[in-house]
């Protein structure tokens, strides 16, 4: 198994298990308040007043666990129900179904029949469950005399309170992500703060970010909760790359988050408003390849040239920079792919491995490693200027295959009697 299928195996059983956590911690705690009210009532609540309580409280508390921002205001909406069911002088049971359903009917009526927000926009069995248990509950109260048709009118108010909370909560959602941008685009501006691996993922992520916290108004609710929702996470990441101090650890978070952020860059893309942007070649024919495990290994040989003293560092560099000007050549014309690909693959590796190798000596080098050091300073000289001739013969292709175009030319000119 790869590392980057390792990583997302990994991160797909951290989120189930964080869900089922979530989801077990919510009913547990509904049954241990459910538990406690019934032992401390009197006179003793029946089953139904029982049943009630508990899935008022799961309905209530359950979608905000979940979906922080989409879940706020379905959770708004019902606490203000449960005050205006308290001031009516209602019981606990009756507050709380009041306040479950109200919840429910804004999440699952209100925001994703109306609005349609939410990670889908139908109604699965749960939401047909949840609805079901609580309207046989309120009809139950409401013919033994525990709910007045009065309190259950006023569900339709609160409708109309909870698209207000919709719209609060979407400009809220719109402003954080907004700023979540302007972050990372202030860790682009500023070049050392961030690993060089994870610019062009950090950069496609604001690119696509923008097109969500700018979409018509038609689909800006369905498009800004899901983009808030995962770009908090992200962007906690990102900055604590930035923070990072050791340079190991710098490096192993960055690889982690560079796998993370190509996953999600997908998802976006894929349902950002407008559909995906696939990269366009312009006039001059430009070649698109897949550079992103060399730009991982530049990247890791220049973590390790931070640890290297100044007699070596200055030449890693070089060879760093001589390989981004090969893959530049390749990217400007395809047919030196082949080519860029196999000096590439062949000197990135064995560079890296011979420098990593050095890293690893003890501090305190015995004094032939001196001499060592002299060797993989001219081993490195040969390195760079190997780096530099690959890149001059790649550029020097087009000029051999001009010269022979105009040969060519010439002798069909001679041939043809077009000679003057």
């Amino acid at each position: 198994m790869t590392s980057s299928a390792a990583e997302v195996l990994l991160d797909r059983v951290t989120r189930t298990a964080r869900g089922c956590a979530l989801r077990g911690g919510v009913h547990a705690g509904s049954l241990i308040f459910v538990l406690l009210t019934a032992a401390m009532a009197t006179p003793s609540l029946p089953p139904v007043a029982l049943l009630a309580l508990y899935a008022g409280l799961v309905t209530l508390f359950g979608r905000f666990l979940f979906q922080p921002f989409g879940g706020l205001v379905p959770l708004g909406a019902g606490l203000l129900q449960a005050l205006v069911a308290s001031a009516q002088g209602l019981d606990l049971p009756a507050i709380l179904l009041l306040a479950g359903l109200q919840a429910w009917i804004q999440d699952t009526v209100v925001g994703r029949r109306i609005l349609l927000v939410g990670d889908d926009n139908t109604l699965d069995l749960r939401d047909m469950l949840a609805g079901g248990v609580l309207a046989l509950c309120a009809v139950l109260l409401l013919s033994s005399g525990a709910l007045t048709a009065w309190s259950l009118a006023g569900l339709g108010a609160g409708v109309a309170m909870g698209l207000g909370l919709w719209g609060v909560a979407l400009v809220s959602a719109r402003r954080t992500s907004r700023r979540g941008l302007d972050a990372l685009r202030e860790l682009l501006d500023e070049k050392k703060r961030l690993p060089a691996m994870l610019d062009q993922p950090v950069t496609r992520l604001v690119t696509v970010g923008e097109r969500y916290v700018t979409p018509p108004l038609s689909g800006m609710a369905r498009q800004v909760f899901p983009f808030a929702r995962a770009l908090r996470p992200l962007e906690r990441r990102i900055l604590a790359v930035s923070f990072c101090a050791d340079p190991a650890d710098r490096l192993r978070q960055a690889e982690r988050l560079f796998t993370r952020l190509r996953r999600e860059n997908a998802d976006l893309a894929r349902t950002a408003p407008g559909g995906a942007a696939a990269p366009a070649a312009s006039a001059a024919g430009r070649a698109f390849f897949n550079d992103i495990d060399y730009r991982l290994k530049i990247a890791n040989l220049e973590a390790f040239s931070e640890r290297l003293p100044a007699t070596l560092a200055p030449r890693i560099r070089d060879i760093c920079h001589a390989a981004e000007n090969i893959m530049e050549a390749m990217r400007a014309d395809a047919s030196r792919i082949p080519e860029g690909e196999r000096f590439l693959t062949r000197y990135l590796d064995a560079t890296t491995a011979l420098v990593e190798r050095w890293c690893r000596l003890p501090e305190n080098r015995a004094p032939e490693t001196g001499e060592a050091d002299a060797r993989l300073l001219a081993l490195l000289d040969r390195l760079e200027e190997a780096f530099a001739c690959k890149h001059a013969r790649l550029l020097e292709s087009d000029r051999l295959e001009y010269t022979a175009d105009l040969n060519t030319l010439d002798r069909l000119l001679d041939m043809e009697g077009n000679r003057t």
